[in-house]
């Protein structure tokens, strides 16, 4: 132990009598944890925290693949058949990313969004803080339904969060193709 004592001290006095390489030093360690520790931060929200779902090791994306492309997305006829006949899952659910502009109050705003199945939500376990979830019966009765975060229904529905009354228009040109062959048959 007194040893130790001993070299610390001598490590301090070398460090007081060379400034300029102190100063290095504790850079160059300042930054090699500061790294660390943001690449840390990266991958434990990416890679090491579980998606915010019940039962999350248990879901899965399936897609189809070609001989030119390992992974495309899968045919809307083909899941109908995977659905029909599936007696391996729980659910399948299907969904499609794009984009779309909401228009209302204020000015026009382009949005990511999703085109999900009636049961998407239900697949996922996830519930919602205001409103409902989409419904099978939402898409039967309307060929196309939406449901969107409480930011776009305040800016879009004049602060009407719950989801049943207002009207948000949307450019629905690049997504009612999408909506009809993904929700309705």
């Amino acid at each position: 132990m007194n040893s130790l004592l001993r070299d610390v001290r001598y490590g301090l006095r070398m460090l007081r009598k060379r400034p300029g390489f102190t100063a290095l030093a504790i850079l160059t360690l300042a930054l090699g944890i500061g790294s660390a520790t943001a690449i840390f931060s990266v991958v434990n929200g990416v890679l090491l925290r579980s998606l915010p779902y019940p039962h999350a090791a248990r879901l899965m994306v399936l897609t189809e693949a070609t001989d030119k492309r390992p992974e495309i997305s899968v045919a809307w006829p083909n899941y109908q058949d995977w659905r029909a006949q599936n007696h391996t899952f729980e659910e399948l659910a299907a969904f499609s990313g794009g984009v779309f502009n909401l228009t209302g109050a204020g000015e026009p705003e382009r949005l990511e969004s999703l085109s999900v199945t009636a049961n998407y939500f239900s697949a996922l376990g996830a519930r919602v803080a205001a409103g409902r979830l989409l419904t099978a019966d939402d898409v039967s009765r309307r060929g196309a339904a939406a449901r969107g975060s409480a930011r776009v229904l305040r800016a879009g529905a004049a602060g009407d969060a719950s989801g049943s009354g207002g009207g948000l228009a949307v450019g629905m040109s690049y997504l009612a193709a999408r909506s009809r062959a993904s929700c309705s048959r």
